[in-house]
């Protein structure tokens, strides 16, 4: 139980990995198709682009305060309908179907994307398989305590290692399940996000 557990947040946490390279990938080719459209409609666009990419960045670097991140979420999406908005009329004023398929379709990417890491963010496993883990680690204990018991004797050592090691290896479990809100962070895959931010000054 332990070990499909683990395995499941490790997979988890590795297509998280994944996701942040596809967000990046579709922003990035969004920003750049902005060259397709009207001069006059690309500094507003682009401006709109780095407010995105800030609140993006917020979102991840404040997970661990759920009052914070639904408001940078919330910003994002907002910005999300300003950019769309923008790209609509920029490409009806190019007057080229061809152009408004070029940068409408990189947009429409780039908000999937934002769907998918946030779907992926919260698929964490049903409530009873914490629940049956606690039981399980409970139930180990009392029957390595009944034989301990019957023996006459108490071996200290094997009794702290049991109970750190049950201890690190649950909260391993939860750290890698929920990254962001412990040590394991998906902070060094962001930074490719962070990079292309600095890219658009």
């Amino acid at each position: 139980m332990i070990a499909f557990t683990f395995n499941g947040a490790a997979s988890r946490l590795d297509e998280r990995r994944h996701l942040v390279a596809d967000e990046t990938n579709a922003i990035g080719t969004a920003y750049l198709r902005i060259d397709v459209l009207p001069a006059d409609v690309q500094p507003v666009l682009r401006d709109k682009f780095s407010q995105y990419v800030d609140a993006r960045i917020a979102f991840y670097r404040n997970l661990s305060s759920a009052p914070k991140a639904k408001e940078n979420l919330s910003r994002a999406a907002v910005l999300q309908h300003e950019i769309w908005a923008l790209a609509v009329a920029g490409s009806q004023k190019a007057a080229s179907p061809a152009v408004m398929t070029l940068v409408l379709s990189a947009l429409n990417e780039m908000i999937d994307m934002t769907t998918r890491r946030t779907v992926a963010l919260e698929s964490h496993p049903p409530s009873i398989i914490f629940a049956m883990l606690g039981i399980l680690v409970l139930s180990c204990s009392m029957i390595a305590g009944d034989v301990m018991a019957g023996s006459g004797a108490r071996h200290w050592l094997q009794m702290l290692v049991f109970a750190v090691m049950m201890t690190i290896v649950l909260y391993v479990i939860l750290d890698i399940e929920y990254p962001g809100m412990g040590l394991t962070t998906v902070e060094t895959v962001d930074s490719v996000l962070i990079e292309l931010r600095q890219s658009m000054r």
